[in-house]
């Protein structure tokens, strides 16, 4: 039997079986350099969006933080509606700009000894101011607001007829207050329109205040002139200042006195 004869190589077939591998494996490379790419521009992208939303939050947050401030700074310094005929130092005034005796008293409206001063001294005050031998001021605070916002409505409606009605009124207004001052700490304070009826009766126009005294207008002022006087060292109610010594109300009212009887008798003629 004869034997089966070798095969002889194919020269052809080799080369092109090797071509192929190459060609499959450089497709193998490029696909997987490309994945890679795809991959290493995705991460990118990813941290391109991490780095935006990070970002985006701090701004948000930053922005949050200097809102607040700005909020709390423009609500601290914003300027506060100052009623017309107002001193310059959160009062207001009867008699001379240039009289010799100046006489400055801080008050709260539901204060009882402000109210027992006022009574004691009030026809003294208003002879040396008509007699132009003093200057009266006075500076309505709010230091009881722990009994409620009496003191502050009642401060504000007086502010309300001091800017429409002028400093007179407003001290016929401040008199009568005092007198009719409801109790301290007793609740069932008078309300708005208690406020505007006697402010009317003490010489103001009802439809001149309505609004400032339902609005609480001037209440702003009203802080800002509490905060003046504690600078000027307030600690309570009443704090009077005559020629810009503090005096104890006893003194002071002691001294008001003499002033009164200091001024020349009225002639009959």
């Amino acid at each position: 039997m004869a034997k089966n004869a070798p095969k002889k190589n194919m020269p052809g077939s080799r080369a092109e079986q090797k071509a192929s591998t190459e060609a499959k494996r450089e497709a193998r490379r490029e696909k997987a350099a490309r994945q890679a790419a795809a991959a290493k521009a995705e991460a990118a992208r990813r941290k391109r969006r991490e780095r935006l939303i990070v970002g985006g939050v701090v701004a948000a947050v930053l922005a949050l933080i200097v809102g607040g401030v700005l909020f709390q700074v423009n609500r601290t310094s914003a300027p506060a509606l100052e009623p017309a005929n107002a001193t310059d130092t959160y009062g207001f005034s009867i008699g001379e700009d240039d009289a010799e005796t100046q006489i400055d008293i801080y008050a709260d409206y539901l204060c009882p000894a402000c109210a027992s001063f006022e009574a004691a001294v009030d026809p003294s005050l208003v002879a040396l101011a008509e007699a132009g031998a003093a200057r009266v001021t006075y500076y309505p605070v709010v230091i009881l607001d722990r009994y409620g916002d009496y003191s502050e409505r009642a401060g504000n409606a007086v502010a309300a007829v001091l800017d429409t009605a002028g400093p007179e009124v407003a001290a016929e207004y401040n008199r009568n207050l005092f007198a009719q001052q409801p109790s301290e700490g007793q609740g069932g304070y008078p309300d708005n329109d208690w406020l505007i009826d006697l402010a009317v009766e003490s010489g103001a126009e009802e439809s001149e205040i309505r609004e400032a005294v339902e609005d609480g207008s001037y209440v702003e002022w009203l802080k800002r002139a509490t905060q003046e006087s504690e600078k000027r060292g307030l600690r309570g109610t009443p704090t009077i200042f005559i020629d810009d010594e503090q005096l104890e109300p006893d003194a002071a009212a002691a001294r008001i006195a003499e002033l009164s009887q200091a001024l020349p008798e009225e002639s009959d003629d």
